[in-house]
């Protein structure tokens, strides 16, 4: 079947003032023919008959149109012309794109699409070729099957916009790879999250050298449940302890950015933090090096966190405890802190906006899994957030942590 003749209406802007042109397919060439001076309804009531005599055998070019010769681009060109248009003209819904998605793209088309593809017209990529750079990728072995998607998914993108361009008459296909559903990690009882905490506060005891973030910074992620990079970027003005609020920045949305109620517990770990400064300000990080500078998220991963979770294994192991989950990320702390807020019985639309979603459908998608507590075990998790001291009367330390494990807030299977 013929492809349908179709066209569109071109807006030009001088120093004269505004003039239309035309736009379309005849004859199997492309064809641009000026209006002149006119407004957008005559330009588009002009295209429209002049689609409708195409369609008829009726239209033929002027004598004084020739038609317009435009060379189809190599894909790495376009590619990246693709990419500045959505940094110019926005993301979806016209939020525009956010500094994190320009380097995700960039990223993807320069290490990954522009390798296979750049060379090549854009008319000139098949379904043979982009299945080859699937299991190309695949075989490398050097990302993982949602990045390899991730970047099939941005060439499919831009292949769709050279069809609307007419550099191509249709999209081959894009298969994506299937991706075995991830094993999400997270604390699912109150033993572990204290034990967690608790760890972090005996190795600032420890590092007597450098500042001592360290517990409230885990505090931070447990119980306010930002990501890595929204929680190294807290200054002190977003913290208000007086009215026990704390805003967080967005790295990814406009529904990103939230503020949000401190829990009890981490409005005690956050003052005391901020006491123990010296003269802190509105401006400064609540969570910096000595020098005020941004901690490295690869440091705090491997250098913090990591440490901590083998701090706290080690402890609840020697009490006769179960040890901590293998795999946390601070992520698995802010899936923790989706399944607190619906232990403590906080309505949905809290927790979504305390997660920073767009929608409760997007939260329940993401954190379904964490958030399936049994019944009876609020009260234990209430204690524990509303005040440190009040979560158990058995000490300190991992003597602490060890009695809340005994009786743990555990997760549905």
């Amino acid at each position: 079947m013929p492809r349908a003749t179709t066209g569109g209406v071109i807006e030009r802007r001088g120093k004269t003032g505004v003039t239309f042109a035309l736009r379309f397919r005849f004859g199997g060439q492309r064809h641009q023919l000026s209006l002149g001076p006119v407004t957008r309804r005559e330009a588009e009531e002009a295209l429209r008959d002049v689609l409708a005599q195409i369609r008829l055998g009726q239209w033929s070019p002027p004598g004084a149109d020739v038609p317009e010769v435009q060379e189809v681009p190599r894909f790495d060109e376009f590619a990246h012309a693709w990419l500045d248009a959505r940094i110019r003209e926005g993301g979806r819904g016209g939020k525009g794109l956010r500094d994190a998605g320009r380097k995700d793209f960039t990223w993807q088309i320069d290490n990954h699409l522009v390798p296979a593809f750049g060379h090549l017209r854009v008319d000139a990529i098949t379904t043979q070729l982009i299945d080859g750079y699937r299991q190309g990728k695949l075989a490398e072995g050097r990302v993982g099957v949602t990045s390899i998607n991730k970047t099939l998914a941005a060439l499919a993108s831009i292949l769709s916009l050279a069809e609307e361009y007419d550099y191509i008459s249709k999209v081959p296909k894009v298969r994506k790879l299937r991706a075995a559903k991830p094993s999400r990690t997270y604390l699912d009882n109150a033993g572990h999250i204290a034990a967690l905490v608790e760890a972090a506060g005996a190795l600032d005891r420890e590092a007597r050298r450098s500042p001592a973030y360290r517990r409230p910074l885990i505090a931070t992620l447990v119980f306010a449940g930002p990501r890595i990079g929204e929680a190294l970027e807290i200054r002190w003005s977003d913290v208000d302890l007086a009215a026990g609020t704390l805003r967080i920045r967005g790295t990814k949305t406009d529904a990103a950015v939230r503020r949000l109620k401190l829990l009890p517990v981490l409005r005690e770990s956050l003052s005391e933090w901020k006491a123990a400064q010296r003269d802190p300000r509105p401006t400064d990080r609540v969570f910096a090096t000595a020098t005020g500078e941004a901690f490295s998220a690869s440091n705090i991963r491997t250098r913090v966190l990591a440490v901590a979770v083998e701090r706290a294994s080690d402890a609840l192991a020697a009490e006769g405890g179960e040890r901590m989950p293998d795999g946390l990320t601070p992520h698995s702390l802010r899936r923790t802190f989706a399944s607190v807020l619906v232990a403590l019985g906080e309505p949905m639309t809290y927790t979504k906006r305390a997660m920073g979603h767009t929608t409760a459908a997007m939260t329940l998608s993401a954190y379904a899994d964490a958030m399936e507590w049994e019944d009876g075990h609020g009260d234990r998790l209430a204690a524990l957030v509303g005040g440190w001291e009040a979560a158990t009367d058995a000490g300190s330390g991992a003597h602490r942590a060890h009695a809340l494990a005994a009786a743990p807030v555990r997760l549905a299977a």
